[in-house]
């Protein structure tokens, strides 16, 4: 129970992770595409998957959402499976809804639908977990941890990397591996309960372990305050390094908006970031997608990307060595 899937158009994704944050701070677990859809398999296909696991779904309806041809066949797609709907009106007003589209109009029967005003969606969030709870779908019990390589990754990605483990294993390969962590000031630390911290923490894990999904990169190794991600094995493209500086640079950017989250708590996040290209030999991977590997000639640092606390959050430094 507490599966609920974000129906949006790519335009809404702010809104959609507005909607997100709250239902996982309730202690829902949110579906949205760009959390798990994996580049180069059939959307359709993973969106039906993703439809049938749910057990209520988030209609984003936005003017753009109105004209979306993708979203029609969701809503239709969850009507069929007699998944509940629970829409959540931005910028449209039910008549235009049932004019624009009258496919939703007959999936959605007399569905109460969720009108956000002049205040925005942060009123209307609570009220939407309201109508969940009212539907008999409560939250899933909160775990201490149970985050693992294997667990952040999408399933197809899993799969893939599992089938190709065996000869991997003991190969060598050129890879940019990516280093990124999060942190709090050490006084607010030492003050608060470990669970407490790794409560803070998690949700910039989880950014970060999607922004190297995003880009196929493989998380190698997850901690309580960060991971090691590797491009290029065993998923290999020619821009590999690339990929890594993007997914670093996605991961700074969408970790803004939780740093003014926590800032409004009284709380600062920190983060850092770093990229190293070079050849390694695979020693091992895990069932749980763990890689164990030796790095070789990775000496000095051919590439770092440092995010500075001091900067401002559109501006970081690269340093060059070797």
């Amino acid at each position: 129970m507490g599966n609920i899937f974000i129906s949006h158009v790519i335009a809404d994704e702010l809104l959609m992770r507005e909607i997100a944050q709250g239902l996982e701070e309730a202690g829902y677990a949110a579906w949205f595409f760009e959390r798990g859809v994996l580049p180069g398999t059939s959307y359709l296909i993973q969106i039906t998957r993703a439809i049938e696991a749910c057990d209520a779904l988030v209609l984003l309806v936005t003017p753009a959402a109105l004209e979306s041809d993708q979203v029609t066949k969701g809503v239709v797609g969850a009507f069929e499976r007699r998944i509940p709907f629970i829409p959540v009106l931005v910028g449209v007003i039910p008549d235009e809804l049932k004019e624009c589209q009258p496919e939703w109009r007959h999936a959605l029967g007399g569905t109460a639908m969720l009108c956000c005003g002049e205040g925005g969606l942060s009123p209307t969030i609570p009220r939407i977990i309201d109508g969940i709870r009212a539907l008999g779908i409560e939250p899933k019990e909160r775990e201490f941890s149970t985050t693992t390589p294997a667990s952040s990754a999408p399933a197809d990605v899993s799969e893939h990397i599992l089938s190709y483990r065996s000869s991997l294993e003991g190969e060598r390969k050129q890879v940019t591996v990516l280093c990124a962590g999060a942190s709090l000031p050490p006084a607010l630390s030492e003050k608060l309960d470990p669970e407490e911290v790794h409560d803070l923490l998690r949700p910039a894990i989880d950014i970060m372990a999607e922004e190297v999904h995003r880009y196929e990169g493989t998380v190698a190794q997850l901690a309580g305050d960060g991971l090691t991600a590797v491009f290029g094995a065993p998923l290999a493209h020619e821009d590999d390094h690339q990929r890594a500086l993007y997914a670093a640079l996605a991961i700074r950017k969408r970790l803004g908006g939780y740093e003014e989250r926590l800032k409004a708590k009284g709380m600062e996040l920190a983060l850092r970031a770093g990229a190293n290209t070079g050849l390694i030999k695979v020693e091992a991977v895990g069932e749980d997608l763990s890689m164990s590997y030796t790095p070789l000639g990775m000496g000095k640092s051919r590439l770092l990307l440092e995010f500075r606390k001091t900067l401002p959050e559109d501006e970081y430094t690269y340093l060059e060595g070797g």
